[in-house]
């Protein structure tokens, strides 16, 4: 996780997208409820590492790892426990290459099986058998729910077709992960997962909008032996389900009130003990809430960042910003200031604003009984020549620290002029490898 955290088809729909494509984009986008559309893409699956996967494991290697692990995602939206924030059969990850990737984690997206043959490269077939992993070459098997492989109608051109539960069924999906083109395993030699690059990259696998869903969505839509099918599928209010705008995706200015907000990802880096840091720590936040909070050791820290934003028009999410608001508490002293720095930066083109910000020196808006304590800082304050390109805020800790500290983020707020800013307590409710690669 650390190296991840520092480094950084209708006529109506194309209309719709030419659309976008000519619209000034300076800041993130706001949400926008659009007329009813659907993109076509694709998706394969992972995160299954129980006893369904254990007649496989033999012809793909690796364990059963090698199918995907759902906890510890590039979008850093699992509590130090290893617990994953929303149920197994809502999540996915999303590939870098899709043109709205950038602030994709905590976005929704509903999506529908497309029946018929798997399309890469200009909508072309692609050959199965050096493509992706067959599982029913293997082994026939129930899914978890019982039913068993419907078959492969495109096996005799070694095309895979699939054929879906319910073409009307959909599943409600959050990004909690990304699926990266270029792929840089720990330990291991990078390489492309071209499912994952949509048009970077020339490849028969590549050139479709891509999803990884977990394994429990994806058998919801069609058998898992299949490994990959085609869909239909859009971005979605992740409450009402109401279809919102494509590309520029949704960015949330609200990074964290009880849950993180959409587009926004949360990573502790250099924390002790082991495992010790929660993005969501229930009753740990204002009145009762929860926070985002961890223990870390000399030299650690906590970001909250938005993944390669700042780079591209409509998705800058601290362009055009009056000031941003958070509380924070120091929980091995409440009532003192965390020891730490605060910087506005982007570390995905290694730049930062010139102020490194001594929490020490600046006065809270508000000190409550408890220890927290309200903060509102002015982007000017930040010293930032081009405020637009920057994606993350970090809470680093300061040289000279010789033990631990415990501290706490809730409320974290980005606020825009004449926007009304957030209530002061309001409580509310790395990559990874693609299957078949």
């Amino acid at each position: 996780v650390a190296p991840a955290t520092m480094r950084w088809c209708t006529c109506a729909l194309l209309g719709l997208l030419c659309m976008l494509a000519v619209m000034p984009a300076i800041q993130a986008a706001a949400q926008e409820f659009v007329p009813d559309y659907w993109l076509t893409g694709r998706a394969s699956w992972y995160g299954n590492e129980g006893s369904w996967v254990d007649p496989f494991v033999p012809h793909r290697g690796g364990g059963r790892s090698a199918f995907g692990v759902l906890p510890w995602g590039g979008c850093g939206l699992t509590n130090g426990d290893g617990t994953v924030l929303w149920p197994k059969d809502q999540v996915t990850a999303y590939a870098t290459g899709n043109p709205d990737f950038p602030g994709s984690c905590g976005r929704c997206y509903e999506v529908k099986c497309k029946p018929g043959t798997v399309l890469g490269w200009e909508d072309q077939p692609v050959d199965y058998t050096t493509a992706y992993f067959p599982f029913w070459w293997w082994a026939n098997v129930t899914d978890e729910m019982g039913r068993g492989f419907p078959g492969n109608p495109g096996h005799a051109k070694n095309h895979l077709y699939v054929q879906c539960w319910d073409n009307a069924t959909s599943a409600i999906v959050k990004v909690i992960d990304i699926c990266p083109c270029f792929y840089e395993p720990k330990g291991q030699s990078p390489y492309f997962q071209y499912g994952c690059c949509y048009k970077d990259q020339k490849h028969i696998k590549a050139g479709q909008l891509e999803l990884d869903l977990s394994f429990w969505a994806f058998q919801k839509l069609a058998h898992p032996e299949y490994g990959i099918m085609m869909v239909n599928y859009r971005p979605v209010d992740c409450s009402s389900h109401r279809p919102i705008r494509f590309d520029p995706g949704y960015i949330s200015d609200t990074i964290y009130d009880d849950f993180p907000g959409v587009g926004w990802s949360w990573f502790a880096f250099n924390y002790e003990p082991e495992n010790k840091f929660a993005v969501v720590d229930k009753g740990k936040g204002l009145g009762g809430s929860a926070a985002s909070c961890a223990e870390l050791k000399p030299g650690g820290g906590m970001t909250w960042a938005c993944r390669e934003c700042g780079s591209k028009a409509g998705y800058q999410p601290f362009a055009d910003v009056g000031s941003v608001t958070f509380w924070m508490l120091n929980q091995g002293s409440p009532g003192s200031v965390p020891p730490v720095w605060l910087q506005l930066n982007n570390p995905d083109i290694e730049k930062a604003c010139n102020a490194k910000l001594d929490m020490s020196t600046i006065t809270p808006d508000t000190k409550q009984a408890d220890g927290w304590m309200k903060y509102t800082i002015p982007m000017q304050t930040f010293d930032c020549p081009n405020p637009e390109q920057m994606n993350q805020l970090l809470w680093n800790t300061k040289e000279g620290l010789t033990s631990n500290i415990q501290m706490c983020l809730d409320n974290v707020q980005i606020n825009r002029p004449g926007a009304p800013t957030a209530s002061p307590a309001a409580p509310a409710a790395a990559g990874r490898r693609l299957l078949g690669e």
